[in-house]
């Protein structure tokens, strides 16, 4: 925070000597005039630009003029007019003397004598409070000075009154003490030239003094829930202060900054309420974390930390196993994974979908508890169809991990094989019927036909028993004494039956 100064220099006097006086003047008898010198004449100086102002003629003023000379002061020349009291001569060189004469020009376009001369050099006189800083954390200071070569002296004050300041030699750098009081302060400073003339108007700096650095809250949205990689968390911090730096410290991961410019979750640029939506990266766990906040202010105070209210606890999902299809048949899909290495597995799931994608809203085969269960056999499906399956393998925590999605599709059905038939007469009208095992694993039932007539065959008015057992593989049965022909058919689950077994006869 730069302030430019406008010194005001006393007029230097500069005399000619004159060798002759007129002590008198004869009555002109009524001829106007010449006015009189402007009086009072000051010079101020800026950055680039000298100001001038003087006290107003009694006469009546048609204009002043200006004159000026360059360092030599060997000659005047007329610069500009004016019609009022000052005129400001933007038309100079930092660092060289310029000296300035002004003459009163009456109503009635008379000259009259010029002014005693002021001289200036036109420079930059600044300081700067600790660099420039907006915040300092000690009464302590150093003032950076910056002045024109011909300056000599500066007195600095806490106040405008300059009441107890001293004049010291001006230096680039000036050591100065604020006021022992937490807030903004103002200090002034002002300058003495090497030919003793005094600046008017002091030069100054703010600077606020801040010893204190607090965080008033810290608290985050995450309600005490596991949290595992790619969850989001927001932390805000509240601390009045803004432009300074805060930070979260996780266990594991280390520190993150806080915002208070409007983004990355901040919802208010420099409110002093410094925010961030973090994202837990991948790879990092940790149980009942304590969560810390930090605060530097501005003014390079420390503020002690800042817990939330509750420990974090970060749990990395299960690794996905990857499934693939150990066998197809027509009835059954044999479905096997690697294994899941998670320490505190929970469960696989397997879900089964005859289209993608394949979630959990999908059919669901079975639930198994053990990491070694590394297959299964789903007979919960029909011949040459495709299905398409996933595992999802779950932690403790209900974290949990998908699968690829595996393809798989049944074998077309085929007839079951067909069965030897044998009849065996265990009485006058009783029998016992005797055939050899079938092992389709879609089996569904042994079907016994009967008739009067050699051609039987399964029309299912013929239709004399049904055994359901694919182990039993006898039948007994009556004939009352009547001649029948039996013919045995296999049938699978589908409804899809064998051939026919041999055809006997009862007797």
């Amino acid at each position: 925070m730069k302030k430019l100064i406008i010194l005001t220099v006393g007029i230097a006097v500069l005399l000619g000597a004159c060798s002759r006086q007129i002590d008198k003047v004869a009555d002109s008898g009524g001829l106007p005039t010449a006015p009189d010198a402007p009086s009072n004449l000051v010079l101020t100086v800026s950055d680039g630009s000298l100001a001038l102002s003087w006290d107003a003629s009694a006469a009546a003023v048609d204009k002043y003029l200006i004159y000026r000379a360059d360092s030599t002061a060997a000659s005047f020349s007329l610069l500009d007019s004016a019609t009022t009291t000052s005129y400001i001569d933007n038309d100079v060189q930092n660092g060289i003397r310029y000296y300035f004469k002004v003459s009163t020009v009456s109503v009635a376009g008379i000259e009259g004598p010029k002014s005693r001369s002021v001289a200036g050099i036109p420079g930059l006189f600044s300081i700067r409070i600790a660099g420039d800083d907006e915040y300092v954390n000690n009464t302590d200071v150093t003032i950076l000075v910056e002045y024109p070569p011909n300056a000599s002296h500066i007195m600095v004050s806490n106040d405008l009154s300059f009441s107890s300041a001293k004049w010291e030699g001006v230096t680039p750098a000036v050591t100065w003490e604020l006021p022992d009081l937490d807030g903004s302060h103002t200090v002034y400073a002002k300058f003495k030239m090497q030919d003793g003339n005094e600046s008017s108007i002091p030069v100054f700096d703010d600077v606020k003094l801040d010893r204190v650095a607090l965080i008033e809250s810290f608290v985050s949205d995450d309600g005490g829930a596991v949290l595992s990689a790619g969850d989001v968390i927001h932390f805000s911090m509240t601390t009045g202060e803004p432009g300074g730096r805060a930070a979260v410290v996780l266990p594991e991961i280390g520190e993150a900054a806080l915002f208070d410019n409007g983004t990355a979750g901040d919802a208010v640029a420099r409110d002093g309420i410094y925010e961030y939506d973090f994202t837990i990266p991948p790879g990092y766990e940790f149980e009942n974390g304590a969560v810390f906040g930090t605060f530097r202010d501005a003014a390079t105070n420390a503020a002690p930390q800042s817990a939330i209210d509750h420990l974090i606890t970060v749990r990395n999902a299960p690794k996905p196993v990857t499934v693939h299809l150990n066998g197809a048949f027509q009835s059954r899909l044999e479905i096997a994974w690697t294994m899941s290495e998670d320490p505190d597995f929970a469960s696989y799931r397997i879900y089964r979908s005859e289209s993608i994608p394949v979630t959990e809203n999908s059919d669901f085969v079975t639930k198994l508890g053990t990491s070694a269960q590394l297959t299964v056999t789903d007979t919960n499906v029909v011949p040459a169809t495709t299905y398409y399956y996933i595992v999802i393998v779950s932690d403790q925590s209900g974290l949990k991990a998908t699968s690829n999605t595996l393809t798989a599709r049944t074998l077309a059905n085929e007839a079951p094989d067909d069965v030897v038939l044998a009849y065996e007469k265990t009485s006058e009208t009783g029998f016992k019927l005797t055939w050899t095992r079938n092992d389709d694993s879609d089996f569904e039932s042994y079907r016994i036909y009967r008739s009067e007539t050699q051609d039987v065959d399964n029309d299912i008015a013929k239709l004399y028993a049904i055994v359901n057992s694919q182990g039993t593989t006898t039948f007994t049965g009556d004939n009352d004494g009547d001649v029948y022909y039996y013919v045995l058919y296999v049938y699978d689950r589908y409804g899809l039956p064998s051939a026919g077994s041999n055809v006997v006869p009862s007797q």
